[in-house]
């Protein structure tokens, strides 16, 4: 299974954008997380 994560934030009027593939739900979710705590709207999708 691939987690994809995709990440958008309007900083400072300058949009930021983040991307990851993972393997592991526990990454995906650590990697959710610290995104979401700085601010990104955060965008999860997985693969079978």
């Amino acid at each position: 299974m691939t987690i994809h994560l995709y990440a958008l934030s309007n900083d400072r009027a300058r949009l930021c954008h983040k991307q990851a593939s993972v393997s592991c739900a526990e990454t995906a979710d650590m990697i959710e997380a610290s995104w979401k705590a700085a601010g990104f709207i955060v965008n999860r999708v997985s693969e079978d």
